[in-house]
C-alpha cells in the first residue's frame, strides 16, 4: 500500500470493459484519475532512463530509433520483463500525481494490468468495471474490424473477470 494521506482506489478492467467511461465520470465529478497505462506507453517510448534498462536487460532487438521496438515483445513473457523494468517508475510517477493532489480525498490509479501484476495490495480499495464477455467482443469488433477468431485469442489472454470481479472490493456492471 502506498503512504499517503488520500485514500487510493485501483480502477481496473477486461478490454472494453468500460473504465475509460468510468474515469471520465469520476473525472467529471473533481475526482483526480492517472492513467497509468497511458504513463506506461509513455515511460516505454520517451523515458531514456527505461530505454537503456531494455536494452541492457533484454538486448539490443528490443530498442529501434530509440523507440521499444513493439514487434519484439511477441510474448506474454516479454512484455512481462519490459513491465518489470518500467513499474517503479510507475509509481513513482502515480507517487508525484498523489502528491500534486493531496487536497482529494481519494485518487484513482486507472489500469488493465491491476489484478496481472499483482498490484491490488498497493491500494485501499479495488474497483473492477465488469462488463459480459460477448458485449466486450461486440464493442472490439465494431471498433477494430477483427476477425472473432483473432479477438478470442487476444481476450483469452486475460485474467478471467469473473475472477477479477471475487478479487475486487466493488464492482461496476456496464452493460
Amino acid at each position: 500500500m502506498l503512504l499517503t494521506k488520500n485514500l487510493t482506489i485501483a480502477l481496473t478492467g477486461s478490454r472494453f470493459s468500460g473504465k475509460n467511461g468510468v474515469c471520465k465520470l469520476f473525472k467529471q465529478i473533481g475526482v483526480p484519475v492517472f492513467d497509468a497505462d497511458a504513463i506506461l506507453k509513455y515511460l516505454i517510448n520517451y523515458n531514456g532512463e527505461v530505454l537503456k534498462s531494455v536494452k541492457k536487460i533484454l538486448g539490443r532487438d528490443f530498442v529501434m530509433d530509440d523507440y521499444v521496438n513493439p514487434i519484439a515483445f511477441d510474448t506474454d513473457d516479454k512484455f512481462e520483463k519490459l513491465l518489470n523494468i518500467v513499474e517503479f517508475e510507475l509509481f513513482e510517477a502515480f507517487n508525484r500525481f498523489i502528491t500534486k493532489h493531496d487536497n482529494s480525498q481519494y485518487v484513482i490509479f486507472h489500469s488493465s494490468l491491476i489484478f496481472e501484476k499483482g498490484w491490488q495490495n498497493r491500494f485501499d480499495k479495488v474497483i473492477t468495471v465488469f462488463t459480459p464477455k460477448e458485449d466486450r467482443i461486440f464493442r472490439y469488433k465494431i471498433e477494430t474490424d477483427q476477425k472473432i477468431e483473432s479477438i478470442n485469442r487476444l481476450f483469452g489472454r486475460e485474467l478471467n473477470e469473473i475472477i477479477k470481479n471475487k478479487m475486487s472490493d466493488y464492482v461496476i456492471h456496464n452493460y
